[in-house]
């Protein structure tokens, strides 16, 4: 039998992009509720702007797969908006670990003597 405890020690081994996608997903599994708007399919529609003519066919599979339909059971709206949630947690997760790496390129040191020089004060 595979145990909460089985799948909490799995988290432990995870890639931090790995782990944020699991728990984006399992948060917004969790805390779907049927009316909610999938956030991935308002931005794709936002940025995209195009409609379902204008766009192709791999852009209107994508869309028909993160766009919730008042159709759907409970279990397909959930799924669906866990799916919303990886993507969104995975993305968080990466982001930040590429706004770590950049910060750490700057030269710091450079930069304050640069402001010194220019006629700052310490």
């Amino acid at each position: 039998a595979v145990t909460p405890a089985m799948y909490l020690k799995a988290f432990t081994v995870m890639s931090p992009f790995v782990r944020g996608l699991a728990w984006g997903g399992i948060a917004d599994f969790i805390n779907a509720q049927p009316s909610d708007k999938g956030a991935i399919s308002a931005i794709t529609k936002t940025v995209a702007g195009a409609t379902p003519e204008e766009r192709g066919g791999v852009a209107n599979a994508i869309m028909q797969v993160v766009e919730k339909q008042e159709s759907d059971p409970l279990v397909i709206s959930k799924a669906r908006e866990a799916l919303d949630g990886m993507i969104l947690g995975g993305s968080i997760e990466k982001g930040v670990e590429l706004l770590v790496k950049a910060a750490r390129q700057i030269p710091v040191n450079q930069l304050r003597q640069r402001i010194v020089d220019a006629g700052a004060r310490r």
